[in-house]
């Protein structure tokens, strides 16, 4: 054995990850792609009912005008509690959850690329 100090191991074990898995993890979710596809298509700051207003359209695909209330309340809790603090971590949208404000970032245009070959599935 050598008493050279071992290598560090690399990604989240010992909480580093990189751009590329950070990416694909984000990508892993379907809510998650079709924010980010809303975000770069809207490419401005939009409140989080609205935001999930224009997925819930996407998800059930409707007008964005015929969303059911309860489909589209149940798709912003999961965007408020789980997807948007998560985009938020790794850069990809700014949100501002006390004023329930989302916007895209300057990493949103990193997943474009991807989201044109995912969202369409």
């Amino acid at each position: 054995m050598s008493n050279q100090p071992h290598s560090p191991v690399p990604s989240s074990r010992h909480g580093t990850e990189s751009p590329t898995d950070a990416l694909f993890e984000v990508l892993a979710s379907r809510y998650r792609r079709l924010v980010l596809a809303e975000l770069a298509r809207s490419r401005t700051p939009t409140t989080v009912p609205e935001l999930a207003r224009r997925v819930t359209a996407q998800e059930i695909g409707c007008p964005v005008a015929d969303v059911p209330d309860d489909e589209c309340d149940s798709v912003e809790s999961v965007l408020y509690h789980a997807h948007l603090p998560k985009l938020a971590d790794h850069e990809f949208v700014e949100y501002d959850p006390e004023r329930a404000v989302v916007a895209s970032s300057a990493r949103t245009v990193d997943a474009i690329p991807f989201l044109e070959l995912v969202v369409a599935e």
